[in-house]
């Protein structure tokens, strides 16, 4: 028990001093170094991942405990199935790239979404976060900055969960939202409640 207290600890200490090294704007492209190389040890045809396009055996297992699930992540970029399920509606349900000028704000941005999206020129893409080191501004969800009926479409994953007042930033969806336009919202789902 000693030993895995004194492991732990340095795993700790390594992991703060990678924080105060490295730049937070940096991490995302050395941890997509790191599952490039992982990547190469899953070749193969069995699966494919729509966000990096690319061909595996396999994905792999994501999550702790009961939550852990088998063939979750893609092993290039890391993309879930929520994320590979996403871009698949983008691309064939709604056919995003064939959306001349429409203006999108994408909340949380999954990177590979993000790359793709910004790829299309005729798009006018945003990508927004609390954190300015993950997105192209920074917006609060429950203030955001910009005008009304300003967004033909809104992407929004797993962000309402973790804000403080989510009726406000549902409204402020609507709000910056352009009449006719729509937006895509995946949150949590918490099946111990009575009412969500």
């Amino acid at each position: 028990m000693h030993k895995l207290f004194k492991v732990v600890n340095l795993m700790q200490i390594i992991r703060l001093l990678y924080q105060l090294i490295v730049p937070e704007s940096l991490r995302p492209r050395i941890k997509n170094g790191q599952y490039r190389i992982r990547a190469v040890f899953y070749k193969g045809n069995n699966v494919h991942c729509p966000c990096c396009n690319h061909s595996f055996d396999k994905f792999l297992p994501f999550g702790l405990g009961w939550k852990r699930r088998e063939n979750a992540a893609c092993p290039s970029c890391n993309s879930l199935e929520r994320t590979r399920l996403m871009w698949l509606y983008l691309l064939n349900e709604v056919k995003i790239d064939s959306m001349p000028n429409a203006n999108i704000l994408h909340f949380a941005p999954e990177r590979y979404i993000a790359l793709n999206l910004k790829k299309m020129s005729a798009l006018n893409y945003i990508s927004a976060d609390l954190n300015p080191a993950l997105a192209d501004i920074k917006v609060n969800i429950e203030n955001i900055q910009f005008d009304d009926n300003y967004f033909d479409v809104i992407l929004c994953s797993h962000v309402l969960a973790h804000v403080y007042d989510e009726d406000k930033a549902l409204t402020e969806l609507y709000r910056v939202l352009k009449p006719g336009g729509w937006a895509l919202i995946i949150t949590h789902i918490f099946e111990n409640l009575e009412k969500t």
